[in-house]
């Protein structure tokens, strides 16, 4: 698919303008975590335009979740930018029907209404055994993902299989929607979640060939995946395989594989430098580029209120949210 002028994007471009100034901002976020208490806390994401906010803060950000990926699907010409974001809700919802199937719990306060499919379809195929709803791809995804946790009840190894063939259907939209900004996002998420796989697996105590053996490292990335899987066997720097950008993500990786380091720490990074690509979108004037850069911007709000007021709710100071706390695009 050839790529779509960037003046299709005019008029959205100039509507996401003028939503910024409602963004949850830093000087708001600390205004948050410095509150008195919650209600003072909430009441900040009135000025960000969140409504219904008596009906209590989770089912306000759902719903404003809900509208912005209904909103800016009409704004978007080939529904591929837009999509690019919903595929992350599409197998979120996945994961949660697979493994609440395995240890027959409710899904339904799980699931989140903001994937490219609604969510009752997605049920009722997946109940019927054939989830065809998102494609040949994500079909047989889910099928290799039921038989490898009933195999080997390994709740982690089932997520990074699905996250890998959701990264292969964002790789997709990316090149279907002709922008070399998303082609180079999903490129580094390639990367980012390379790194993670082989954190996480080798923090299951698992030998390094198990990331082979059952194809978790993908092409996709700018770095091959046998190097990086050659470098762990090794014992070789990984933040030498890396450009600058990875080195610190690289490097946060090889503490938390020796055990010199919390996973928490690592994965923060991880998203951190996704969110300083995508932020670079922000400076382009029109084209897809403004609207990458207000969708990460809503769904980095997103997380940053619910780590916000989760983390008040537990009793964590305030420090110790701005710990968890990721940065804004």
């Amino acid at each position: 698919m050839p790529k779509t002028k960037d003046t299709a994007y005019l008029q959205v471009s100039a509507r996401i303008r003028s939503l910024e100034r409602f963004m949850l901002n830093r000087e708001r976020m600390e205004r948050m975590l410095e509150a008195r208490n919650e209600e003072d806390a909430v009441k900040v994401l009135s000025e960000c335009a969140y409504s219904g906010l008596d009906d209590g803060w989770e089912a306000s950000v759902a719903r404003e979740r809900v509208e912005l990926y209904e909103k800016l699907l009409v704004a978007d010409p080939n529904h591929t930018v837009v999509n690019f974001f919903r595929a992350q809700y599409d197998c979120h919802n996945l994961k949660v029907l697979i493994k609440t199937e395995a240890s027959g719990a409710s899904a339904d306060r799980l699931l989140i209404h903001a994937g490219s499919v609604p969510v009752k379809t997605l049920v009722d195929e997946f109940r019927q055994g054939d989830v065809r709803c998102l494609g040949k791809r994500m079909h047989k995804a889910v099928a290799e993902a039921r038989d490898l946790l009933a195999r080997t009840r390994d709740a982690q190894a089932t997520d990074l299989l699905m996250d890998r063939a959701c990264l292969s259907v964002q790789r997709t939209l990316a090149e279907e929607s002709g922008s070399d900004f998303l082609q180079e996002t999903v490129a580094l998420r390639y990367d980012v979640y390379n790194l993670r796989a082989a954190v996480r697996v080798l923090r299951m105590g698992k030998p390094v060939e198990f990331l082979q053996n059952i194809n978790l490292l993908r092409v996709g990335g700018r770095l091959q995946r046998s190097r990086l899987s050659a470098a762990i066997m090794e014992g070789a720097p990984l933040e030498e395989l890396y450009p600058a950008n990875m080195s610190e993500v690289a490097a946060a990786a090889e503490k938390v594989i020796r055990g010199e380091a919390e996973l928490t720490a690592f994965e923060r990074l991880c998203d951190n430098v996704l969110l300083a690509q995508l932020r670079k979108a922000k400076f382009i004037a029109f084209g897809e580029q403004p609207l990458v850069a207000y969708i990460a911007a809503k769904e980095s709000e997103f997380t940053a209120i619910r780590i916000i007021l989760s983390g008040r709710d537990s009793g964590a100071s305030s420090d110790e949210i701005r710990a968890r706390l990721r940065d804004v695009v």
